[in-house]
């Protein structure tokens, strides 16, 4: 949670850090204090995790391209000082990453790194496939995180006189770069797990690729509501209140998923109550046998199963040269640990 979770928090506050001070700018001055912060903020967001610098810098390097293109105006040389400092302090923390002194005894135990063509497409395999394996595994909770931010931004487009009209070349032009900078994006995620480990990443680190994918799918269904709503505006009509009511009807129908969503949730909670139980039982009975001075410890339990992935985490087992139990091992200090070792 802190390595990929954590920086997703601060990547939000890094967000609405360089639209205020964007706005407070104004024209023909250079936010430099903004922009020193902005520098901070990614500096330190970047030590997390080498997978949320790459993702972080993949994002800024894209923002800072997109505003040299699309804005205009006196606000443009402010607004680029800030996207760039924030990516100058990207940068730094990624190389503070890679020549970290730690690397070369974690990248030790690791397979040898990847040709460049076979980490290129090591990482747009992985990436496919993410993206695959979510459009498949979570398809209801993908439509509504389409159908969601559709309804409110039509409902807000729709029925307001006073909101500006989009010309349809900037909306088509959005709905299609959004998809693309989410799929780049996802690279940006899967690139380092490819090179230190030639895997597919873990769970933890796909964290930060279902931030991706979930925002891509937010931006395109407001950007499908907005488009939607146009068509009212070059009828110059408001929506119909009917159809306005609907649309609310429809939104507060798919906000109540997540009580869904928690009664799934509550369900577990005997589940891992019981698992506690065992944990609680299992630290008793070692902490029993460390003080008898025993250090070799064979757990008896006949509720235990080896390698019982629950909640997808290895539990100790049977071998006591399974990493998992090493690692338990070395945490209370004895030569070994087992469960139901024969």
């Amino acid at each position: 949670m802190i390595t990929y979770t954590l920086p997703l928090v601060a990547l939000s506050f890094l967000a609405g850090l360089l639209f205020n001070r964007a706005r407070r700018a104004g024209t023909g001055r250079l936010p430099w204090g903004g922009a020193v912060a902005c520098a901070l903020v990614a500096f330190a967001a970047g030590g997390f995790s080498e997978t949320y610098v790459a993702l972080q810098t993949g994002l800024l390097g894209l923002a800072l391209v997109g505003v040299w293109l699309a804005v205009r105006g006196g606000e443009r040389r402010a607004i680029r000082t800030l996207v760039a400092a924030a990516l100058a302090g990207s940068l730094i923390a990624l190389v503070v990453v890679v020549v970290a002194p730690g690397n070369a005894v974690r990248l030790g135990a690791m397979p040898a790194r990847p040709s460049l063509f076979h980490l290129v497409r090591m990482t747009v395999t992985n990436a496919f496939l993410y993206i695959y394996m979510s459009l498949k595994n979570d398809a209801f909770q993908n439509v509504l995180n389409l159908l969601v931010p559709l309804l409110v931004t039509y409902s807000l487009y729709a029925g307001g006189r006073n909101l500006p009209r989009l010309r349809p070349s900037s909306l088509a032009l959005g709905l299609l770069l959004v998809p693309l900078v989410g799929a780049v994006l996802v690279l940006a995620v899967c690139a380092p797990s490819a090179y230190a480990e030639s895997s597919y990443p873990d769970g933890r680190v796909l964290i930060e690729a279902a931030f991706v994918f979930v925002m891509t799918l937010l931006l395109e269904g407001a950007l499908l509501g907005i488009s939607l709503s146009q068509l009212h505006r070059l009828a110059d009509e408001l929506a119909p209140l009917p159809l306005v009511l609907l649309t609310s009807a429809l939104f507060l129908g798919v906000a109540l998923y997540p009580l869904y969503d928690a009664h799934k949730s509550l369900a577990q909670v005997p589940v891992y109550a019981a698992r506690a139980a065992a944990w609680d039982a299992h630290d008793a009975f070692i902490r029993a046998e460390i003080q008898k001075g025993v250090q070799n410890v064979n757990i008896k339990d006949s509720q235990a199963r080896s390698f019982d992935a629950f909640s997808g985490l290895l539990d100790l087992s049977s071998d006591p040269t399974n990493w998992v139990n090493e690692c338990a091992a070395g945490f209370y200090g004895l030569h070994s640990l087992a469960v139901n070792q024969p």
